[in-house]
């Protein structure tokens, strides 16, 4: 989540907002924002992450050799979907003995009038795909 989270908040101060091209992660360091270079270090790197969210890599196209189409995908969807877990889990009583958050079922997000949620779920590949992604 404060992966999402805080690459959302560079993007809009850096990048316009855009969620087109990720940033060089050497950039995201020289413009103090230490953390959010360490979590993109620890989730992969900058290839995996770009191809996860759908991203060019430095404005220029992910290399074909390295390239996986994930599909369609939106930082805001990623945020708001890991906050939905969170919470559900945070109610759990009793509390989990491990800290082991898992996708939510479809009627989960549909019995909490999350029905928006649910369809972007599909849309961006299914609950599987999405569960890979985050």
């Amino acid at each position: 989540l404060s992966l999402f989270i805080e690459l959302k908040q560079y993007l809009e101060l850096y990048h316009n907002g855009s969620e087109e091209v990720f940033p060089d992660p050497s950039d995201v360091k020289n413009n103090g924002y230490i953390n959010l270079h360490h979590l993109i270090r620890i989730h992969g790197g900058k290839v995996l992450l770009a191809q996860k969210l759908s991203m060019k890599l430095y404005r220029g196209e992910i290399k074909t050799d390295t390239h996986i189409d994930y599909g369609a995908f939106t930082l805001d969807f990623a945020i708001r979907l890991l906050h939905f877990i969170r919470s559900e889990f945070m109610t759990l009583s009793p509390p989990l003995a491990y800290p082991i958050i898992s996708m939510p079922l479809e009627q989960d997000l549909l019995r909490r009038g999350h029905d928006d949620l649910a369809s972007l779920v599909v849309k961006f590949g299914g609950y599987e795909s999405v569960a890979r992604r985050l």
